[in-house]
C-alpha cells in the first residue's frame, strides 16, 4: 500500500495520513460504523481510507495517544466530518 503522512500545524497537533489504497484480507478494516466522537486531546493520528474494491465505504481510523489504540470513527458523524474537513483545509 502507498502511504503518505503530513504534519498538520496548529492546536490539533495531528498526523494526517492519507492512504490512497489499502487491501487487507479483502475486506474493510472497521467491523462496525465506528465512534461518533473522541476527545480531541486523545487523538494522535487520523487515517482516511477511501472506498476500494475491498471495502465499499470510506473508513476513518484514529490512533489514540498515548496508548496507540486504534478506533474507527463514523464517517457519517457530523463531528467526524467537521474534523476531517478542518484537517483537509489546513493541509
Amino acid at each position: 500500500s502507498n502511504r503518505t503522512s503530513q504534519r498538520i500545524p496548529g492546536a490539533w497537533g495531528l498526523w494526517w495520513r492519507w492512504v490512497p489504497f489499502r487491501q487487507e484480507f479483502g475486506r474493510c478494516s472497521c467491523i462496525d460504523k465506528g465512534s461518533d466522537f473522541i476527545q480531541q486531546k486523545a487523538l494522535g493520528k487520523i487515517e482516511v481510507i477511501p472506498k476500494s474494491s475491498s471495502c465499499d465505504h470510506v473508513e476513518i481510523i484514529a490512533t489514540l495517544k498515548p496508548t496507540g489504540e486504534q478506533k474507527c470513527l463514523n464517517p457519517n458523524s457530523k463531528w467526524v466530518r467537521k474534523m476531517v474537513t478542518t484537517l483537509i483545509k489546513k493541509r
